[in-house]
């Protein structure tokens, strides 16, 4: 790969994600919860806090038209098994909201830091390394990390592992070099969690792109119910950008260099890259960023053409080429575009995609 700057400034921040697959389904009747809930003795201090918190969680997401009326909060230890849960999963549960956030970087103060922070102050810090401020929208705040008389960083780069629990780089840091590495030499926050509800990747990556909480920037979660069509509605479907509600760092900063800026997002599905694009050419005085978003049905790399661009190094991968003809790898059934993504023969198709745009697209 070759050098794209002198100075390269990285964040990794890492958004926790509900699981829907436990190794336990406990089965209870309403009525017999009905019950025992009012027989139940008065709540005590801690309980009524916890209630406080998760009010205050949800109050952070709450957008009008867009969110339901009710907020299904899975007991501690509980998940829903349904493979594919219609609009909502995430829990606040500390298991769901201790996420792990870093910083990496020449222009970056190291060390740990115990100060608790949430995911709505990575854009406003990022924004004050490229010199620029997010807009009024931005709840969250730029974070003492950043080295005073440093020349602006020529790269800034943001890396998100859906689903990484903190816990995880103690646990399985050996499985880890990499991270590991860079944890080691990064600033690393101790006390980093999620702030809202639900904790699933749409919210989370437009809360990391925008530096707002749900209730502003209008993503309350994956998906949700369009009462005029009775039907299900998903945001960033086929990447389509329109319901962020407020500008994301890469618009920013877009805007700021009037469309010169090189801004490159790779995922492995719409609602995780599109809100971390931004919104391309589908707002004003926009301009086309480059956005390739994983294709479940054929395995190709796609993007919205009204909005972003796809490179044409990109255009023939395909993920059909990654599992054997006999359809299964390591004893698991791998054969077709969207099991393979499940799998950990992904990863390496993601990561030599995002490899090259890198090093083809003049970063720097």
């Amino acid at each position: 790969m070759r050098k794209v700057g002198s100075q390269i400034a990285i964040t990794l921040t890492l958004v926790a994600m509900a699981s829907t697959v436990s190794s336990q389904q406990v089965k209870r009747s309403i009525g017999s919860d009905a019950r025992r809930i009012q027989q139940a003795a008065p709540a005590d201090a801690t309980t009524l806090a916890t209630r406080q918190r998760f009010l205050e969680m949800f109050a952070r997401a709450y957008f009008p038209g867009r969110t339901g009326q009710l907020l299904i909060v899975p007991r501690e230890g509980d998940f829903i098994t349904r493979p594919d849960v219609a609009y909502m999963h995430g829990s606040p549960w500390t298991y769901d909201i201790a996420i792990p956030l870093m910083f990496v970087g020449p222009a970056v103060r190291t060390g740990r830091y115990s100060t608790p922070v949430v995911q709505q102050d990575v854009a406003p810090t990022l924004a004050a390394a490229l010199g620029v401020q997010m807009p009024p929208t931005t709840t969250g705040r730029v974070l003492p990390v950043l080295r005073t008389g440093l020349a602006r960083p020529r790269v800034v780069m943001l890396l998100v592992l859906d689903g990484m629990r903190r816990d995880y780089f103690d646990r399985y840091g050996a499985s880890m070099p990499t991270l590991t590495a860079l944890r080691q030499r990064s600033a690393w926050f101790t006390q980093a969690r999620v702030n809202f509800l639900p904790t699933n990747t749409a919210a989370g990556h437009s809360t990391l792109s925008t530096g707002a909480d749900p209730r502003l920037h209008g993503i309350t979660g994956v998906s949700v119910y369009e009462r005029k069509q009775r039907r299900r509605h998903d945001f960033f479907a086929g990447g389509t950008p329109q319901d962020l509600m407020v500008l994301t760092l890469a618009d920013v900063w877009q805007l700021a260099t009037a469309g010169r800026a090189i801004i490159l997002a790779q995922g492995s599905i719409d609602r995780a890259t599109t809100p971390l694009a931004g919104h391309g050419a589908c707002q004003l005085n926009g301009a086309p960023v480059v956005l390739a978003s994983y294709d479940q049905e054929t395995g190709n790399w796609t993007t919205n053409p009204d909005c972003f661009r796809l490179p044409a190094y990109l255009k023939d991968r395909n993920a059909k080429t990654l599992w054997p003809a006999s359809g299964e790898w390591m004893d698991h059934k791998i054969d077709s575009t969207g099991a393979v993504r499940y799998s950990a023969l992904f990863p390496a198709f993601e990561a030599d995609a995002m490899t090259a745009m890198i090093e083809r697209e003049p970063l720097g």
